[in-house]
């Protein structure tokens, strides 16, 4: 099974930062070069020079800002006995991200609201639930009983505490959150809003930079960043991440850092 993510909302990092308004990257000191030797051979003209000064990436997050993002995941498998069948599930979510205040040391406390829940899945061509919250109330009579689960999800709300690298340390509201949403539902909903929306799964759901450098970087680096993840019935997850820093991008007047990432998603242990 090879779940693939894909995320709507923002394009590029770059785009999370500007909007954010966590651009702030500052310079490093750098000594400056010697002189070149006056009897020095004539150096070829190789094109614009890329500049190797560094800079240190920062998590700028604009107190009493809010932030709504579309988050798309897509996730496909296929099963061959007792004959080759594919199955597909896609979930659309709106979600809103409030900066409520900076934490001692630099990190934040943001409201993390669920605006709205899509969700479609598939049997090879037969549709086995189709829900979307955005739709008239009415509607989900004729819908399976697990559509009133999701519904319940929306306008949920859970306290993210970040540290000043942006990482979540700590979810608050969590309790009040599950018990609304799975209220009066089935054991079998239960057990899938639990998986879905879990601690750790709420904790992956924001934008929220996460994968920021430790150290300063100059344009054309890279860095690596390893997260587990929930999965659900495939188990843990661990995403692996690259980011290379690309150079510079004017953004609604911002001066913001492109960073290009890369990544798989692989089970844990395998």
């Amino acid at each position: 099974m090879k779940p693939t993510f894909r995320l709507l909302a923002l394009c590029a990092l770059c785009a999370t930062l500007s909007v954010l308004g966590l651009a702030g990257c500052s310079k490093s000191k750098k000594a400056p070069a010697p002189p070149a030797p006056t009897n020095a051979a004539p150096q070829k003209e190789t094109g614009p020079a890329v500049s190797k000064e560094k800079h240190e990436f920062k998590s700028l997050v604009p107190t009493g800002k809010r932030l709504v993002q579309r988050t798309e995941t897509s996730q496909t498998a296929e099963a061959t006995q007792p004959k080759p069948v594919k199955t597909a599930m896609n979930l659309v979510q709106d979600i809103a991200l409030s900066v409520l205040k900076e934490r001692a040391g630099g990190g934040h406390e943001i409201e993390m609201e669920i605006l709205s829940e899509k969700i479609d899945s598939k049997v090879g061509d037969r549709t086995t639930f189709s829900f979307d919250s955005q739709q008239d109330r009415k509607l989900d009579a004729k819908l399976p009983p697990l559509a009133k689960d999701f519904r319940k999800l929306v306008g949920g709300k859970v306290k993210l505490l970040t540290n000043a690298k942006g990482k979540v340390e700590k979810l608050e509201g969590y309790q009040a959150f599950i018990k609304k949403a799975t209220l009066a539902s089935s054991p079998q909903a239960v057990s899938i809003i639990g998986n879905m929306f879990s601690e750790e799964a709420l904790k992956q759901m924001t934008l929220v930079p996460q994968g920021l450098p430790e150290n300063p970087v100059a344009i054309g680096e890279s860095w690596s960043v390893k997260t587990d993840m929930p999965g659900g019935p495939l188990g843990a997850l661990q995403l692996e991440m690259t980011y290379s820093f690309k150079g510079w991008e004017e953004r609604d007047s911002r001066k913001c850092a492109v960073v290009e990432t890369k990544g798989s998603i692989v089970k844990k242990g395998a």
